[in-house]
């Protein structure tokens, strides 16, 4: 079987505790597979209650169908 390398995988286990953090640094890009709804809640919360967040380069324009992510954000690609 061959798998297809231009499509991302989606990991259902991604589910970091951002809440462990004092920041989170992304640089997820074009075409990054979507987190799964708990985890966007959870990072919406972790970024509403004070968390730091960076987003480097091209990870302006990884999750245009998430609003909060895009308004975090300031641009969304």
């Amino acid at each position: 079987m061959t798998e297809d390398l231009g499509k991302p995988k989606h990991d259902p286990d991604f589910a970091p505790e951002f809440s462990k953090y004092d920041a989170v640094i992304s640089n997820f890009g074009n075409k990054a597979s979507p987190w799964s709804e708990g985890t966007q809640k959870e990072f919406d919360k972790y970024v509403a209650g004070g968390g730091g967040f960076v987003s480097v380069h091209a990870a302006d324009n990884s999750f245009p169908q998430w609003t909060a992510y895009n308004k975090m954000i300031a641009l969304g690609g």
